[in-house]
């Protein structure tokens, strides 16, 4: 039994006959987007884990970053920076900190 769920009540829970869901542990059937959605949204499953049978630690995404593109390097970068600069404002909603000023510290350090 995963998670303490019986066949059926997995199956179910991913929107699946139990015979569909013993397909898949069989390897009858490949796994649809759909049901790794469902995996990852009502039960807390990776993709990551489902295929690697782990889930992916920093040292593999820093792996696979350094070995990426300059272009796909930048994207990710600009990304990162949108995220936290977004979840700041939730965490620190009263900081003063602003994008702008650190790119002006980032190109004027002090001395």
């Amino acid at each position: 039994m995963l998670l303490g769920l019986t066949q059926k009540q997995f199956a179910e829970a991913l929107g699946m006959s139990r015979e569909g869901y013993q397909k898949l542990e069989r390897g009858e059937n490949n796994i649809s987007t759909d049901v790794l959605e469902k995996l990852n949204s009502v039960f807390g499953i990776s993709a990551d884990y489902l295929l690697y049978g782990e889930f992916q630690n920093e040292q593999k995404v820093w792996n696979m970053i350094r070995n990426c593109s300059e272009t796909a390097k930048m994207d990710i970068m600009m990304r990162l920076i949108a995220y936290f600069t977004a979840s700041r404002k939730i965490i620190y909603p009263n900081s003063d900190f602003s994008l702008e000023d650190f790119i002006k510290k980032v190109n004027k350090p002090d001395k």
